[in-house]
């Protein structure tokens, strides 16, 4: 069998029988009905992984503990890479990594992340710019068969929230995301930058207020 029949075998396997949803814990065969259950299911995940999150080992088995436990009620391969190569908005010209080189490359971005410390110890601008190039380079790596910008986003708030600079996603919305992160397929980092950039010096903001907030009430 060729590569490209097994691509195929693989690809397919992913959906339920004579659709294009993917199959699904609670055998529901309608994208409407599985993007409720992602959302209702993702809904509680989250704030649990807030409150216990995975030891920040920045690396693909951090990526893996919080794709399982985002998505555990929802797939049975939570938690687990791809096993069929992927492209951007149905685009060839734009591949993400090869299934087969996600552990290769994850562990050699993984070593760059831990020779700078996990972005710790770094001003706010020079954590932007090195927060920036990671993110772009894990979106390319895309572990994940679906779930990518979930996963990365939480990633990342742990990472950054160990390295002193908290990160607060809520005016980012999912066209910015798309945008930003389909431009830095393209290595323009410009609009992901900016984007980073706002998440954060809200994240910033968030925390000031927070702790204005403590100290007044502690008078």
């Amino acid at each position: 069998m060729s590569s490209l029949e097994l691509n195929y075998l693989r690809w397919h396997s992913y959906f339920m029988p004579g659709t294009t949803v993917l199959r699904n814990k609670a055998g529901v065969y309608t994208q409407q009905e599985l993007d409720q259950l992602e959302a209702n299911a993702t809904a509680y995940a989250e704030p649990m992984l807030r409150i216990d999150p995975p030891a920040n080992t920045g690396d693909l088995r951090q990526l893996c503990e919080i794709h399982a436990r985002l998505f555990g009620a929802v797939y049975e391969w939570a938690g687990k890479i791809r096993t069929v190569d992927l492209y951007k908005e149905h685009d060839t010209a734009h591949s993400f990594t090869p299934w087969n080189r996600i552990v290769h490359d994850m562990g050699e971005e993984s070593r760059l992340l831990h020779s700078e410390s996990l972005l710790a110890g770094m001003d706010e601008a020079t954590f932007i710019t090195r927060l920036t190039y990671h993110f772009a380079q894990v979106n390319r790596i895309h572990p994940f068969r679906e779930g990518n910008g979930r996963v990365q986003r939480l990633f990342w708030t742990f990472i950054a929230a160990d390295a002193g600079h908290p990160l607060d996603w809520s005016h980012v919305n999912g066209q910015w995301m798309r945008r930003a992160s389909a431009k830095s397929m393209d290595n323009d980092l410009d609009d992901l930058r900016d984007l980073i950039a706002r998440t954060v010096q809200d994240g910033a903001n968030a925390q000031a207020t927070i702790f204005g907030l403590s100290q007044h009430l502690s008078e």
